[in-house]
């Protein structure tokens, strides 16, 4: 049985397409019949261009510097709470869907925030967490490690504890970049009645490793649906480093050297005259220019093209000498 001819990739009219800007036709087909007969794929699938989802975290200097900032005043903040130093390191940081995000099977708490122009964004807590953390609230050691699955209602509403310290958080670390006012929404721990965004929307994640005790330990991970960031991602992408890591002082001492030895040109300027030209074709010997200024009036003293200072003209020691009254504001900007 012979097999069916292969189907090749492109078809002789393509080729012709794309060789047209190259060369003639005739030079094209001359071309081609040099060449030995190419193997075709016995399969060509479509092609399709593969694109790239919205940049990432890494793409945002300021975001990550957000989010250290966080860490910090987070670990912080629990070792305050606790009586003790807690370990907190950052996990991760990255996006993801968040419907991936609210999936997780384990126990969790998830605290709604709403931020005025910007919209929704949620923490997620491992439910060992809040217990332990309600626990070191009320003058335990927050190291039980029992019936950690559920919050119990006081355990719920104590939990806003643990929200309002972390809006003071959010607050303080977003400052430097803009002014935000976190507000709690609520307290879940069902992600039906979340609604923070819709499943498929791409969210920036933090995810914190916390460890209370020897047996307490889990995530907090801090959620931003990509619509929430939409309108800081210009200031996110600037980088943190405005100056240079190290300075070279004894280069800086020779440049300072070599520009106080460069010469300037010092010039000035008594007045201005307008006239018409035949006025001024007309100037001979012994006439005099009409300049309306009296002599205690000030006079510019010009460096290089740039006004520097306000002088008064007069004399000194029998010479002609503009005395400085006054150092032009702005740096001698007109």
């Amino acid at each position: 049985m012979s097999k069916e001819p292969q189907q090749p990739v492109l078809e002789p009219e393509e080729i012709a397409a794309l060789m047209e800007k190259i060369a003639p036709d005739e030079e094209t087909q001359a071309f081609f019949a040099t060449l030995p007969p190419l193997p075709q794929p016995e399969e060509v699938g479509e092609f399709t261009y593969e694109t790239e989802g919205p940049e990432g975290p890494e793409r945002y200097p300021l975001y990550a510097a957000i989010q250290q900032n966080m860490a910090e005043h987070l670990r912080e903040h629990c070792s305050d709470i606790f009586h003790r130093q807690i370990s907190l390191d950052t996990e991760s940081m990255g996006q993801e869907d968040y419907g991936k995000i609210i999936s997780d099977e384990n126990p969790q708490v998830y605290l709604v925030f709403e931020c005025k122009g910007f919209g929704l964004m949620l923490v997620i807590v491992d439910t060992p967490l809040v217990i332990s953390y309600v626990d070191a609230l009320l003058g335990g050691t927050g190291e039980n490690n029992e019936d950690m699955d559920e919050l119990s209602p006081v355990e719920e509403r104590l939990a806003e504890r643990l929200a309002f310290s972390l809006k003071k958080m959010f607050e303080a670390s977003w400052k430097p970049v803009e002014p935000i006012q976190f507000e709690l929404i609520k307290v879940e721990t069902d992600v039906e009645f979340l609604g923070v965004a819709r499943d498929k929307e791409a969210c920036f994640k933090t995810a914190f490793q916390m460890k209370f005790s020897k047996d307490v330990s889990g995530h907090l991970n801090i959620c931003y649906p990509r619509t929430f960031l939409e309108p800081l991602l210009g200031k996110l992408r600037a980088n943190t480093q405005e100056t240079p890591t190290s300075l070279d002082e004894a280069w800086s001492k020779d440049l300072r050297s070599c520009l106080q030895q460069a010469p300037v040109e010092l010039r000035l300027e008594l007045a201005s005259v307008g006239m018409k030209v035949r006025d001024f074709l007309a100037l001979k010997t012994g006439d005099h220019l009409p300049i309306f200024k009296r002599e205690t009036d000030t006079v510019t003293l010009w460096i290089e093209s740039e006004p520097m200072f306000i002088t008064m003209a007069g004399q000194h020691d029998g010479e002609l000498a503009a005395e400085i009254v006054e150092i032009k504001p702005n740096g001698g900007k007109r």
